[in-house]
């Protein structure tokens, strides 16, 4: 059996003046992309909250590499979390976690 390969997304709020519980983004994300695929599709996107920056003010997930366009389309799907009227831009996408904390802090 292979292993299963990831890519790591780095997911900021627009507008950016806007404070947002992470969790609420996060569970945002989970239930756009249930709405795009479905149960089965979830599965196989296999997303994961992987951490929070603070002090760049976005998040860290990871999908399966196979489905990482469907993972940033649901992500763009996003435009109401927690009853604020927000939109997530995806800054960047990595295949390793170390690589995207590089590509941030630059």
């Amino acid at each position: 059996m292979l292993r299963a390969r990831y890519r790591y997304v780095f997911v900021r709020p627009f507008p950016r003046d806007v404070k947002l519980d992470k969790l609420e983004v996060w569970k945002a994300v989970q239930s756009s992309l249930q709405h795009l695929v479905g149960v089965l599709g979830y599965a196989d996107v296999n997303p994961h909250l992987v951490r929070v920056q603070k002090d760049s003010d976005g998040l860290i997930m990871r999908c399966n590499s196979k489905h990482i366009r469907t993972f940033v389309a649901a992500i763009a799907l996003v435009n109401n979390v927690g009853g604020e009227r927000v939109s997530l831009d995806v800054k960047k996408v990595s295949g390793t976690l170390r690589g995207l904390t590089k590509k941030i802090k630059c």
